[in-house]
């Protein structure tokens, strides 16, 4: 349990590090602060609405309502959880996975973007069958990162980015 929660939680590590040149000259508890509140999905929205730029009010702004339902969602599935019913969990179950597709749809805003997001996908799949729970979603996004810059670069001189 512990392994799979480092691995999952390592793809902050990669998010933060994207973040960084754009927070270069905050304070450290600026910067602290706004490392607390990133999430998967207004991390997505913060990058995308300004290239290049990234707002702290824009990424707090959307954190406190993620924050909120967080905390509220985790209340009542403490309270209410063992009364869904079975016929609820199949739909529920598959929110989660559409949440990260609509994300990465979003960030797909260039060639090189997709074409990393595909690799990375399909990194992970053939990951998942090889590697323990969660290290094929690091390992695919590391991987996969890795070789957008190179692949951006050659899309750029070939004129196709």
């Amino acid at each position: 349990i512990i392994l799979s929660t480092l691995a999952l939680s390592l793809r902050f590590t990669l998010i933060t590090a994207s973040m960084a040149p754009m927070v270069v000259n905050r304070s450290r508890w600026l910067r602290a602060f706004l490392a607390y509140c990133v999430t998967d999905e207004n991390y997505a929205l913060a990058v995308t609405r300004q290239k290049g730029t990234l707002q702290p009010g824009y990424l707090v702004g959307s954190w406190i309502p993620l924050y909120v339902a967080w905390v509220m969602g985790t209340a009542a599935g403490v309270l209410l959880g063992a009364q869904v019913p079975a016929e609820w969990l199949a739909p529920l179950t598959a929110v989660f996975p559409l949440v990260f597709l609509v994300l990465t749809v979003l960030l797909c805003s260039s060639i090189p973007l997709a074409l990393v997001a595909v690799l990375g996908g399909v990194l992970s799949v053939i990951g998942a069958v090889y590697l323990p729970t969660g290290w094929n979603i690091v390992c695919a996004g590391l991987v996969a990162s890795l070789v957008g810059l190179p692949l951006e670069q050659v899309l750029r001189r070939s004129g196709q980015a």
